[in-house]
């Protein structure tokens, strides 16, 4: 049974004119995705602005919005070997996906050069 959707887009633009992209990253970033931002991210500011846009859409398909125990830093996206997006949720926000009856969470991303769009559904 679907709990939620949620989607978001966002303008790369936006986090183009940042002054300070590495203080937001360690803001929005669970420290494995802070990690790959700081050595792997060939541009650092669409691969933050994937992740912010994922995180938002999670939370909109939660209907809960960014308070305990789903902080930026506590979710985290993922790709397996074929480059597929999925969610891992960290600490406090572990426990609640399991108490909310959460078992999947399905996750698309898309991005072109001025836009990134994320889009997720959770089933019980």
């Amino acid at each position: 049974m679907i709990i939620g959707t949620g989607i978001d887009i966002v303008e790369i633009d936006r986090f183009k004119k940042i002054k300070d992209l590495k203080g937001i990253a360690k803001k929005i970033l669970h420290t494995n995705e802070l990690e790959e931002f700081n050595k792997k991210a060939k541009d650092q500011t669409i691969f933050l602005a994937k992740k912010f846009a994922f995180k938002e859409a999670f939370v909109k398909a939660l209907g809960t919005g960014f308070r305990e125990p789903y902080y930026l830093d506590r979710i985290e996206i993922i790709k397996d070997k074929l480059g597929k997006p999925s969610v891992v949720t960290h600490e406090e926000a572990k426990k609640e996906f399991k108490n909310l009856g959460i078992t999947k969470a399905h996750v698309s991303l898309s991005d072109t050069e001025n836009y990134v769009v994320a889009f997720v559904v959770l089933e019980t």
